[in-house]
């Protein structure tokens, strides 16, 4: 068992699955010290090394290549453009869901997702 932890275990598979609990799960990246309380902090800090990759039109950095895709469109001569239908309101979008976002945000003042980060307090029209 670990130094101070009364458990045991029959299986060491699972004492040294246990062990994490104490030690950690540390980033494996190359001088990166993160020690992340649990598997799941560990995969999200993961992702911040992952490449990024540029537009090559605007030079601008998306964490992986579907967001570029995405951000791709605002380029294409041909891209559909979602136009806000409220009289007076000139704004335009590349995708629906950036459109009915605008429309609850802004026209109907809408924002029930409320971020869980402690201290933001931020509330947002779309459940991303």
């Amino acid at each position: 068992s670990y130094e101070g932890c009364g458990k045991r275990f029959a299986n060491p598979s699972k004492r040294k699955r246990h062990e994490k609990v104490h030690k950690g799960y540390p980033c494996t990246a190359e001088d990166c010290s993160f020690i992340g309380k649990n598997w799941t902090d560990l995969t999200k800090h993961r992702k911040e090394h992952k490449v990024k990759v540029q537009c090559d039109q605007c030079k601008k950095m998306f964490r992986d290549m579907w967001f570029l895709r995405q951000h791709q469109r605002v380029h294409s001569e041909t891209r559909v453009v979602f136009c806000c239908p409220r009289e007076g309101c000139t704004r335009s979008y590349t995708t629906a869901f950036n459109l009915q976002s605008h429309i609850l945000s802004f026209h109907q003042e809408e924002r029930t997702f409320t971020c869980t980060h402690p201290g933001c307090g931020k509330a947002f029209a779309m459940k991303v």
